[in-house]
């Protein structure tokens, strides 16, 4: 296949027949790998052509392809390139032009054992949980023939029998289908299922999956942002009063500092069409506490409006990954009423990362370490900073390395652009995300072959949930800590 790979850069054959051919003859998720990287190859060759992808860009391309394919002869252009930057990704030209790569740049930092896995040289089989059998309900209001594992499957009808006024606590591990819960009570409920989220990101690709998963009431399903047009906000303010609404992704802040909205809502709840109340990601209750975002638990007064004008006919949910035992104490407290709180738990840890430690002495040792990472491990690859000004100096420095299909995402990154980089992201478009813990929940793309944090995150809650970005597919994935022993010394 390699051969064929050589020739379609050369010129000769059609990448896109190439890529289709990959696509219907991929057997398993390691044939969907190879044709992945075949197909960024591809793009990267053509986009640098063209001037509108970078040198690193299609160096750290090919590098991937020569560890998951396997080595090739390129172009005469491709060559003169790998001969004069091939070495800082570790590619190496041999007799006629053909081109492998060093498996592992970083001995003693990065095991042989692990990228042999994350490459799909070494196989490794059973990391996910086996699909469950679905159901007639899955299946006529999605079209899923199973759920994701037999611990989802539990998790939705235990969510669509829980009786009024009671609160159901769901712990799945990231990536495993908590969404497909709100989901299936916007589809079954006859009412409005308001599902409260902590992002932008994730509020957007709750919508987008929701209206995937539920195609017959896509235009039932809306996302109540900060950046939405008063047009737009009237709109949905004329479905609630007409109740034809079935799923309503809100942030905490537009509930409760928003009074009409509010209002609205509280006024669906005393005609019995409010049904259920999803709180996506719980553990940020707690996590983000009274002096970050306090609306969060704020949250728990209006839930008691919403419950005495529902006359306890509101069901609550708290969805998460990662809820420790204080952290459900907390949310049992603030969210259930006389007993009526059933915790549903489903806690694993994630399988498919591999774990790396990586010390630098002193600023600049991270970040030549860094830029090493970004140009040898496998994309796509999310980089996670704690500020975001951290993650503009990354971009600044990956585009002097000559980077260009990378984009940040932080808090301060305006919604417009956040709805562009998640698309582009999910298509493939993009490498790296360069981003703060802004970016992640709710962004379900299943390849992820690298996470690194360049700086220890302010909690093992959102280390996991970040970290769990990675290997969504059931392949493995590397996971890198890097720890600056001194971050005021630059060298």
């Amino acid at each position: 296949m390699t051969r064929r790979v050589s020739d379609v850069l050369s010129g000769v054959g059609s990448s896109a027949q190439l890529v289709d051919e990959l696509g219907r003859n991929a057997r398993d998720q390691y044939d969907v790998m190879r044709k992945t990287y075949t197909e960024r190859l591809l793009d990267c060759w053509y986009g640098y052509c063209k001037g509108t992808v970078g040198d690193a860009d299609l160096l750290a391309a090919l590098r991937d392809f020569v560890l998951v394919v396997g080595g090739l002869v390129v172009p005469e252009g491709l060559l003169q390139l790998i001969k004069s930057q091939g070495a800082l990704f570790g590619l190496i030209v041999g007799p006629g032009g053909f081109v492998n790569a060093e498996l592992n740049p970083f001995a003693g930092t990065v095991s042989d054992g692990f990228l042999n896995q994350v490459y799909g040289k070494t196989r490794v089989n059973g990391l996910v949980e086996a699909p469950a059998m679905g159901d007639q309900i899955l299946a006529s209001l999605t079209g899923y023939r199973c759920y994701k594992s037999f611990s989802q499957k539990i998790a939705v009808h235990s969510a669509l029998r829980l009786p009024a006024g009671y609160t159901l606590m769901i712990t799945l591990p990231t990536g495993a289908g908590k969404s497909l819960v709100t989901h299936m009570l916007a589809g079954l409920t006859e009412g409005l299922t308001l599902c409260v989220v902590p992002t932008v990101s994730l509020g957007l690709d709750q919508t987008r999956q929701a209206r995937e998963t539920l195609p017959k009431q896509r235009s039932a399903i809306v996302y109540y942002g900060g950046y939405l047009s008063q047009q737009e906000r009237a709109q949905i303010r004329s479905l609630l009063q007409d109740m034809t609404i079935r799923l309503l992704i809100v942030s905490p802040e537009a509930l409760i500092r928003n009074e009409k909205l509010r209002n609205e809502i509280l006024e669906v709840a005393k005609k019995g069409f409010l049904r259920n109340l999803v709180l996506d990601e719980a553990h940020i209750v707690q996590d983000w506490g009274s002096d970050f975002r306090p609306d969060f638990q704020l949250l728990a007064l209006l839930r008691r409006q919403l419950i005495a004008e529902s006359r306890i006919r509101l069901r609550t949910y708290l969805l998460s990954a990662t809820i420790t035992e204080e952290t459900e104490s907390v949310l049992k407290e603030l969210f259930s009423d006389e007993g009526r709180f059933v915790a549903l738990r489903f806690d694993a840890l994630r399988q498919e990362q591999r774990y790396i430690l990586a010390k630098a002495r002193n600023s600049g040792e991270k970040q030549r370490l860094v830029l090493s990472y970004c140009r040898m491990l496998p994309k796509p690859m999310i980089v996670y900073e704690n500020k975001p000004d951290d993650v503009e100096r990354w971009k600044r420095l990956l585009r002097k390395q000559g980077f260009l299909r990378i984009a940040e995402f932080t808090g301060d990154t305006p919604g417009e652009v956040r709805n562009h980089v998640i698309e582009a992201w999910n298509k493939g478009d993009i490498d790296i995300v360069l981003a703060t813990s802004a970016f992640g929940m709710g962004v379900d793309k299943p390849n992820v072959r690298t996470v690194i944090h360049a700086s220890v995150p302010e909690s093992v809650n959102r280390f996991y949930q970040e970290v769990g970005r990675g290997g969504r597919d059931g392949l493995p994935c590397l996971s890198l800590l890097v720890h600056c022993l001194d971050e005021k010394r630059p060298s």
